[in-house]
Formats: C-alpha cells, structure tokens, sequence
C-alpha cells in the first residue's frame, strides 16, 4: 500500500474502515458489537482455535467537527489578514 493511503486510512477511518452493524445487548443494558470473522463463505474447512488480530476504531463525529471548525477559524484569520491590508 501506499503511505499515502495508509495516513489517510488512519485520520478517516469512518471513510477507508468497514462500519459494524450487527448490534447486541450486553449484560441487558450495554452496546456491543458483533465482529466478522476472516472466513470466507466458500470454505469448507472451519479452523478452530485460531485467533485473528482485529482493530476497532472508535469515531466520535464531534471531534471530527472539530476539526473543520478549527480550519475554518485559520482560513478566516488568513483571510482577514491577506484582504484587511488592502
């Protein structure tokens, strides 16, 4: 893969990431999630026993809000700078 598309996969993961649906109850009363397993539909051959390294990121949208406001504020300060001269 390209380092590129490594960094942007690890700012966006809401956009490189796959979402999980499969919501479950725990304990009647908290979240969680089901995670897919590496098989494939087509095998025939379940390993059992053997344990997959899996990463979960989770996103909190107003951080990401956030962020945008924050570029927002610098452009506009940029701005202000560049065109009140004038």
């Amino acid at each position: 893969k390209l380092k590129t598309q490594n960094w942007l996969a690890e700012l966006f993961p809401p956009l490189f990431g796959k979402q999980l649906t499969e919501h479950v109850l725990v304990n009647n009363w908290a979240n969680g999630w089901v995670l897919p397993s590496e098989e494939t539909q087509n095998s025939k051959l379940k390993i059992q026993n053997e344990t997959t390294e899996q990463t979960v990121k989770i996103i909190f949208w107003p951080q990401y809000l956030e962020y945008i406001g924050f570029g927002l504020l610098i452009l506009s300060f940029l701005y202000l700078l560049r065109y009140h001269r004038k």
